[in-house]
């Protein structure tokens, strides 16, 4: 990262902050519905896998009835309407899409070789069916050889949900650990935030607040060791400029006094010399000093 890069300024810095928490925010959000999308996809293939068997169910339920009730108008059922919607969801099962209204995800490459089995017992079903459906009544051959493949696809399908509960239970776990996980990152993102809040700011604030008390105090040697590069920097910079400037006043004025007292000292050794008179007069001549020697002269008096 080049040094041009890095914020200055305070206002970068928080601009830069409210920009990671709204990344923060939108990552948030976006992993949780992407969780939430896998496991919503399972617990929709879950779904109409239970459908599956169900459709199976009744397809058998209604072959049996229009065998033993041929004047039933149940042969479309049969043999169009409910095979459809089997076969609708077994493709969906395969490849994904969208059946039953809900959208659903294939089923995971694990569990592929199950739903083979569960479309070749669905095959040999729908055969058995159609071979019942044209079978004379009180058939009971017919009604054997359905139900014993009804058997086979429902044990396959019930096989299918079963490894389909086992994945969707790993997919929920996945997603606890993918929410426990964020909740971490969460957490080690605020106690970095909060530190930067509290070394680049809180703390460099607390030094110019004692910094302004010991110059308040007097104390004008006080100065802070802020490095530049913001406002805070900026302005420790200018109360160590002002604290050094009135230090040197101050040492200037102790410098004069020292001259001052030195040249009163001076006078006052010559003002007391008893062998010369001294004086001093103001712009109107009239006496506004005068020494000892002096004042015993006529019309003079020592001020």
């Amino acid at each position: 990262m080049r040094l041009d890069s890095i914020p200055r300024t305070l206002r970068q810095k928080a601009s830069l902050a409210f920009v990671l928490v709204v990344l923060l925010a939108v990552g948030n959000v976006s992993i949780v519905q992407f969780l939430l999308r896998e496991s919503d996809g399972m617990a929709a293939t879950l779904n109409v896998a239970g459908k599956m068997r169900m459709l199976s169910q009744r397809i058998g339920l209604q072959a049996l009835m229009a065998h033993r009730h041929p004047d039933l108008e149940l042969l479309d059922a049969i043999q169009e309407d409910l095979p459809s919607s089997f076969e609708a969801a077994y493709e969906a099962l395969r490849r994904g899409g969208r059946v039953f209204d809900l959208d659903i995800v294939p089923v995971p490459a694990v569990l592929s070789p199950q739903l083979r089995e569960v479309g070749l017992a669905w095959k040999r079903y729908g055969v058995a069916v159609g071979a019942l459906a044209e079978a004379p009544a009180g058939d009971r051959s017919a009604v054997a050889e359905m139900a014993r493949n009804g058997a086979d696809l429902l044990a396959r399908t019930e096989a299918l949900m079963d490894g389909l509960v086992v994945q969707a239970r790993a997919v929920q776990q996945k997603t606890l650990y993918g929410a426990y996980a964020l909740f971490v990152l969460d957490l080690v993102l605020l106690a970095l935030a909060g530190w930067v809040v509290f070394r680049r700011i809180l703390r460099p604030i607390r030094e110019l607040v004692d910094q302004c008390s010991a110059l308040a105090a007097g104390d004008y040697s006080a100065r802070s060791a802020l490095p530049p590069g913001d406002e805070l920097g900026e302005l420790g910079q200018v109360l160590n400029d002002s604290a050094a400037h009135i230090e040197q006043l101050l040492a200037d004025i102790q410098k004069k006094h020292a001259a001052l007292a030195e040249s009163q000292a001076m006078f006052e050794g010559l003002s007391d010399n008893t062998v010369a008179g001294i004086y001093m007069a103001d712009e109107n001549l009239r006496f506004i000093h005068a020494n000892e020697r002096l004042a015993g002269n006529p019309g003079v008096s020592p001020r």
